[in-house]
């Protein structure tokens, strides 16, 4: 008995070294597509123009209201430019404005092993994680500081909220899934893809209440006086 309870142990510890041993070359992995060279990177007009905005933030104390204009003449939403203005706060450097935007990334990857082994299983949140981790688009949008750099954490938390909401029944991952999807929004355009999922999702909350209440309405309500029978028996006694 106690060799057997030693050896289930000894299983436990060796697969979670070995989990754990995996997520962190995932990891390692995504850090090192994501901040290998970023003193090669693209620093465009636009980057530009969002690193001058935050620091006017930063110096002057000139709150954004907007940030850089986007291809289409509107300007972005300024929550983009709040964000980058945190490493501003430490350095101009443009390498290190993209390797705070990449570490940020890189959290997501985790946030996605998080996510696949919390509804499916450790196996799935290694493969999400490595896919994600490897995708060169996505390692593409984590080396630059534009508002579409910064989605990739915010999304991977809205779905966490999402996930938390449907499968876990936490009423309150909905108001925090709906907060979420707003700011995504106040970051970039972009993220107004979220709307129709949120509002479907809003619309099945919505019926989903509905349909409870009448099956509520239509059970049949409990007499509070005595069963039938008993009265029956009753009046027959009197009888």
């Amino acid at each position: 008995m106690a060799s057997g309870r030693l050896a289930a142990k000894s299983q436990v510890l060796a697969r979670r070294v070995a989990l754990a041993v995996l997520l962190a070359a995932i990891l390692a992995l995504a850090a090192t597509l994501r901040l290998w060279r970023l003193e090669a990177i693209s620093f465009t007009y636009d980057a530009a123009a969002i690193a001058n905005l935050a620091a006017q933030f930063v110096d002057a104390g000139q709150v954004p209201l907007q940030g850089m204009v986007s291809s289409t003449g509107l300007r972005n939403p300024a929550l983009g430019v709040l964000l980058i203005s945190l490493p501003v706060l430490f350095t101009r450097d443009p390498a290190a404005l993209a390797g705070f935007v990449a570490l940020l990334n890189v959290a997501g990857v985790a946030g996605v092993y998080w996510l696949g082994r919390r509804y499916w299983s450790a196996g799935v949140g290694l493969l999400a994680a490595l896919l994600f981790a490897a995708s060169p688009w996505a390692a593409q949008h984590s080396r630059g500081i534009l508002g579409q750099d910064l989605l990739i954490p915010g999304v991977v938390l809205l779905f966490v909220l999402l996930f938390a909401w449907m499968v876990d029944g936490k009423q309150w991952a909905l108001a925090a899934g709906i907060v979420t999807a707003l700011a995504l929004v106040q970051i970039h355009f972009a993220a107004l893809a979220f709307v129709p999922l949120l509002a479907i999702l809003l619309l099945w909350q919505i019926a989903g209440c509905v349909r409870r209440r009448q099956r509520a309405r239509a059970r049949p309500r409990r007499s509070s006086g005595p069963p039938p029978w008993r009265r029956s028996a009753g009046a027959a006694s009197r009888r």
